[in-house]
């Protein structure tokens, strides 16, 4: 604040700004509020130190801290009670000071912590920029960054986790602060979509099927609420295209349904999924080739539920639609989480394949037997 005293006023050195829990009326040296109130400062505010000149103004400044409560901001004479009053030297009457311009700013800080995806730029520097003060930055392994400037806010685009900091000097030698941010940049775009379940089992049978996704969790870009989180694009003979919840597991899915009638189907889909971090992870699918569906396969997983041994078996569909064990079929099994880490996997030449499940948690976890069009997903449960 800018402060100048009345011609011929005296005494009045420490006028100053702070702040209290109590109303300043209260606080009186008497009843009838006809002498000069002391002000007895909380030890969070600023003074003036030394005469206050009548002939220009006199800038006070400082910083300080608040204290738990307060509600008002004062401005008087901080004198000690001996030299309370603003006194008019010729008069001997009290006198008084003018005060103008009074500004109180928060000290920015540099902000944070923040978290980011890899190349997007972001604002550090929080708060009014505070006249006459400069702004210094640093980083470890950072050059060019502004020094001694007037600017606050500064806008970086980190490709790796760093620690900004901001240097305060403030004007009039009222000191020097220092506050840091950390900037974490989330580079993890290397999600993978590690299965997909198509719930119910195979192609041939040409109805609906069900894909449900399933990837590496994370929260997902709120920007795709109403996809669930992912979305898909489809081609192909394909009627039929739409996300919604699965009837079958309850999980998010995406819905294809097949054109009928035709000698040859086919289809393509691709799924994808959109974090929160701005990373995506996709899945491309083909099925649905009527002239392969000749001799197609099925596969069966016993016990369902498994506590050690889970059984996979190769089955061969008959033009009758009756099921025939095949005894030199190959199979191939993959055992997933629920949260779509390959946790078993195995291959046999006879027909039948075992996977050890002794080791693994109880819970749910997604069987994909078989390779290519020739692929059938089931849930499973281990139970010990």
């Amino acid at each position: 604040m800018q402060v100048r005293s009345a011609p011929y006023a005296q005494y009045a050195t420490h006028i100053g700004l702070d702040v209290t829990v109590l109303n300043p009326i209260d606080i009186t040296t008497n009843a009838n509020y006809t002498s000069a109130r002391l002000y007895t400062p909380s030890g969070c505010g600023i003074q003036s130190g030394g005469f206050i000149s009548s002939e220009q103004w006199t800038r006070v400044s400082g910083v300080f801290k608040g204290i738990t409560g307060a509600q008002y901001l004062n401005v008087g004479n901080f004198q000690p009670s001996s030299y309370q009053y603003i006194k008019n030297a010729v008069y001997n009457q009290e006198a008084y000071q003018y005060i103008d311009d009074i500004q109180i700013y928060k000290l920015p800080k540099a902000g944070g912590p923040l978290t980011i995806q890899c190349g997007t730029p972001v604002t550090l520097g929080e708060g009014c920029a505070i006249p006459d003060a400069t702004y210094t930055w640093s980083a470890p392994g950072v050059s060019g960054l502004p020094t001694n400037s007037q600017t606050l806010q500064l806008t970086v685009t980190p490709t790796v986790t760093t620690i900004y900091t901001l240097t305060i000097n403030l004007p009039n030698n009222a000191g020097t602060y220092v506050s840091s941010g950390t900037v974490t940049v989330d580079c993890n775009c290397d999600r993978q979509m590690y299965a997909i379940d198509i719930e119910n089992d195979y192609y041939c049978d040409q109805q609906v099927l069900y894909y449900v996704p399933v990837f590496d969790p994370g929260p997902y870009d709120p920007a795709y609420a109403n996809t669930l989180g992912f979305t898909f694009v489809s081609s192909g003979d394909i009627v039929t295209n739409y996300v919604t919840i699965s009837p079958i597991s309850g999980r998010p899915c995406v819905v294809i349904a097949p054109l009928q009638g035709r000698p040859t189907i086919n289809f393509g889909i691709e799924i994808t999924y959109h974090y929160a971090n701005g990373c995506t992870v996709s899945y491309y699918e083909s099925g649905w080739d009527a002239s392969y569906c000749q001799g197609q396969r099925t596969y069966t997983a016993t016990p369902n539920p498994a506590s050690s041994q889970l059984t996979i078996e190769a089955e061969a569909a008959t033009k009758s639609n009756s099921l025939q064990r095949s005894s030199d079929e190959i199979v191939e099994a993959q055992l997933y989480n629920s949260f779509g880490k390959l946790v078993k996997q195995g291959r046999s030449s006879s027909g039948s394949l075992s996977l050890d499940v002794h080791d693994l948690p109880d819970g749910i976890y997604h069987l994909r037997s078989g390779s290519g069009k020739n692929t059938s997903s089931k849930t499973i449960e281990v139970r010990h």
